[in-house]
């Protein structure tokens, strides 16, 4: 999937500053479980002393057919998912 970047600029103002937070993410359940509560809670936040606040979930290469479905409804709800062709791993 290429990345779109104007998608996720062009409601972005010239006119005020703006944060963008790029939020890595995974494909698990607790996962989606947490971008919900992000959502709900600091990461809900639009504007903050003048600041407008973007947040967008970061994702690399969908590890099933289902985790892209979840994704895919994930970002017609919210629009704020971007997904690119990079594998993405965790070390613990």
């Amino acid at each position: 999937m290429q990345i779109e970047p104007t998608k996720y600029l062009k409601n972005m103002r010239k006119d005020k500053p703006t944060l963008v937070l790029m939020i890595a993410s995974g494909y698990g359940t607790t996962d989606v479980i947490s971008r919900h509560v992000i959502r709900r809670t600091w990461g809900g936040i639009t504007e903050y002393e003048g600041v407008i606040i973007h947040r967008i979930f970061l994702f690399g290469k969908c590890p099933s057919r289902k985790s892209c479905r979840i994704l895919t409804k994930e970002e017609q709800k919210y629009g704020d998912i971007l997904k690119s062709n990079y594998l993405s791993m965790v070390y613990c």
